[in-house]
């Protein structure tokens, strides 16, 4: 059972919304590949709230952890270029709000693994309540995916995450900037990592279509990539975090997990929408069921 973290969002594109958010993307893909997926999250009294809820239910996601207060539900302004996104979020929104003493905590007691990102952490509130949370409770596994968002992350909110997670998760941009942070090269990032985080037992890097590098024991694999025809790249990744979980709890094997994350990554990037349907035969077909 896998526990997200994170924030709910509506995408603004080109005066559409469309929901979303990476932890939220992140449920939904889970879901559709047969794993318990659920998901703390804030949401306001509102009709995007209410939209949230609906269509989270409609997948299948649970949504019992999803805290409803008196601030809007989050959204986020998308401009797209050549496919890939710049974001503007909405700041003070229900995301920023989430309170520890609403959780249950016998309840989260039954997920084994915990996913979260950076951009949760803006707001002293919500940071608060995820180090009390990874504080409090014990998970097999702890996944970090860094994602970094404009004016979403600090120097300490990122080191923080690094100190707890088990499986952390960067694109090639983000390797870049944590080496600067952590004072090595980034050809040198994953010794670094693992000298640095002794809990961190796997590193994830995704490279678009030329795959991804994986990282564990002290060997570092190129798995190769899949050709796309890019419509967008939004919920790409969030897509390839789920994938990598839901293989890698399933059979251990993170190249295995890797080969697959990949694929799933290429198909949303072809697809419309952050969280499309998978067509019939498509789990089986990779491997993931």
């Amino acid at each position: 059972m896998v526990l997200a973290f994170g924030e709910i969002l509506w995408d603004i594109i080109e005066g559409e919304a469309h929901l979303g958010g990476a932890p939220l993307n992140f449920a939904v893909h889970l879901k559709q590949m047969g794993q318990n997926a659920a998901l703390i999250s804030g949401i306001g009294y509102d009709e995007y709230g209410d939209q949230a809820i609906n269509r989270l239910e409609g997948r299948g996601v649970t949504i019992a952890h999803i805290q409803r207060n008196d601030y809007p539900t989050g959204t986020v302004y998308v401009q797209l270029d050549k496919g890939e996104p710049d974001y503007a979020f909405a700041e003070n929104t229900a995301i920023d709000h989430l309170a520890f003493d609403r959780l249950d905590l016998q309840q989260l007691a039954d997920y084994s693994v915990f996913y979260y990102g950076t951009l949760i952490q803006r707001s002293l509130q919500s940071r608060n309540t995820l180090y009390r949370l990874l504080e409090s409770q014990q998970f097999e596994h702890i996944f970090y995916d860094v994602n970094l968002r404009k004016k979403g992350y600090t120097k300490n909110t990122i080191l923080y995450s690094l100190e707890h997670c088990t499986i952390l998760k960067m694109n090639q941009s983000e390797a870049g900037y944590i080496a600067g942070l952590i004072g090595t090269t980034q050809d040198k990032l994953f010794s670094a990592l693992t000298e640095q985080y002794p809990k961190m037992e796997l590193m994830l890097v995704t490279r678009g279509e030329e795959g991804c590098l994986v990282s564990f024991n002290k060997e570092v694999h190129a798995v190769p990539g899949v050709k796309a025809k890019v419509k967008d790249t939004i919920g790409a990744g969030d897509a390839f975090s789920a994938a990598f979980l839901s293989s890698f709890i399933r059979e251990g094997d993170p190249l295995k997990a890797a080969g697959i994350a990949n694929r799933v990554g290429a198909f949303v990037a072809c697809s419309t929408g952050a969280t499309p349907s998978y067509p019939d035969g498509f789990l089986e077909e990779i491997g993931l069921l």
